[in-house]
């Protein structure tokens, strides 16, 4: 597969989708944006909204709710890399945690394309506070796995 890094238009376009069909759900309410990129080095800037549901017993961002935050990142730029025919779930995650965040404030998220085959696709992402978006709080790494038709 040529390098090919869908268009911002398009992702935002996508999210903008996935927020309206899985409103009510963890991932409809985090209401993911596309803030901004870059596509010809297949970088995407994300914001995201976590709410206080989303702690641990500490009153931080609970592990799982990051996680939570960027495989639905890395996931709507894996699904916008093909046509409507096919879907990307996540086949391989990896989370380091480097800061805490605290639940209940925006997040921005990059993304990144590492490379992608015809069924693999390698993104990796970073979270950072928008408070502070010098400090990496989170980094990650996905393989989604592209199915439907070739």
């Amino acid at each position: 597969m040529e390098n090919y890094y869908p268009s911002l238009e398009f992702i935002r376009n996508r999210v903008a989708w996935v927020n309206q069909a899985a409103a009510g759900t963890v991932c409809g309410n985090l209401q993911m944006e596309l803030i901004d990129g870059n596509e010809n080095r297949g970088e995407y800037l994300f914001l995201c909204h976590t709410t206080e549901e989303m702690r641990n017993v500490i009153h931080t961002l609970h592990g799982g709710s990051a996680a939570i935050v960027v495989d639905q990142a890395m996931g709507s730029v894996a699904n916008s890399m093909f046509s409507e025919d096919g879907h990307a779930p996540t086949s391989q995650l990896s989370l380091n945690f480097h800061r805490p965040m605290t639940a209940g404030e925006d997040l921005l998220v990059w993304v990144r394309i590492v490379n992608a085959s015809r069924r693999l696709i390698h993104l990796t992402s970073e979270i950072y506070r928008q408070a502070a978006p010098d400090k990496l709080c989170v980094s990650a790494s996905a393989i989604f796995f592209r199915t439907g038709k070739e």
